[in-house]
C-alpha cells in the first residue's frame, strides 16, 4: 500500500487561508447577487505571497488574510457589470444562394419560370443507384 504524500507548504497554507475565510465567504455569498468563485482563497494566497506575507517559512496573520480578502472582494465587485448591455437588433437575413442563382438565371432567360432542383448527397462516392 502506498503512503500518503505530505502536502507542500502552498497546499497547507491555502487550506489554512480557506479555513480562516470560510465564514467571510459564506456571509458574502449570502448577501451578494453574484457569488464568489470557489478559488477566492487561492487568489488571496497569491496576493499575500506577492506581498511577501506568505511563503514556506512565513504564515500570514488572521488580520492580513482578512485584509487581502477585502481587497479581492473590492476588485471582484468592480468587475461585475451593473447592467446588461442592450442587445443589438438582429440584421434581416439576406437572399439565399438559391434566390441569387434564380436572379442570375432569370437575367439569361427572359420571362421563363426557373425551377431549381437540388440533388441529395449520396452516402458513398461510388454509389450509382
Amino acid at each position: 500500500m502506498t503512503e500518503a504524500k505530505e502536502h507542500n507548504w502552498w497546499i497547507t497554507g491555502t487550506q489554512h487561508i480557506r479555513s480562516v475565510l470560510k465564514s467571510y465567504i459564506d456571509a458574502y455569498n449570502a448577501t451578494a447577487t453574484k457569488k464568489l468563485s470557489g478559488i477566492i482563497h487561492v487568489r488571496v494566497a497569491r496576493a499575500l505571497k506577492d506581498k511577501s506575507l506568505f511563503s514556506s517559512t512565513t504564515m500570514p496573520s488572521h488580520e492580513h488574510i482578512v485584509e487581502a480578502f477585502k481587497k479581492e472582494i473590492s476588485e471582484h465587485e468592480e468587475v461585475v457589470p451593473e447592467a446588461e448591455p442592450e442587445a443589438e437588433p438582429e440584421a434581416e437575413p439576406g437572399p439565399t444562394a438559391t434566390d441569387r442563382i434564380k436572379a442570375m438565371l432569370s437575367e439569361l432567360k427572359d420571362d421563363e419560370e426557373i425551377v431549381i432542383y437540388r440533388r441529395t448527397r449520396s452516402t458513398c462516392c461510388c454509389s450509382f443507384w
